[in-house]
């Protein structure tokens, strides 16, 4: 994720900036469906409160855009 991160900020060609960009987010993808998947997956009741983690990645997503324009 950092080497397509830092790749992207310094990409010196256009096909750099595409590959930097698939590699990012199949590592973000990675992160992100481990994150689900671990978190539906404690506990006893496996997946009751799937909703709360999908709001709270969603808020998260929201916030640090709404961070970054304000």
């Amino acid at each position: 994720m950092i080497v397509g991160f830092a790749a992207l900020l310094l990409a010196p060609q256009f096909w750099v900036i595409i590959v930097a960009q698939v590699l990012f987010g199949l590592a973000t993808g990675l992160i992100y469906y481990s994150s689900l998947f671990y978190s539906m997956d404690a506990g006893d009741k496996k997946g009751v409160h799937g909703g709360l983690h999908e709001a709270a990645i969603g808020a998260g997503v929201c916030a640090g855009v709404a961070r970054a324009v304000a």
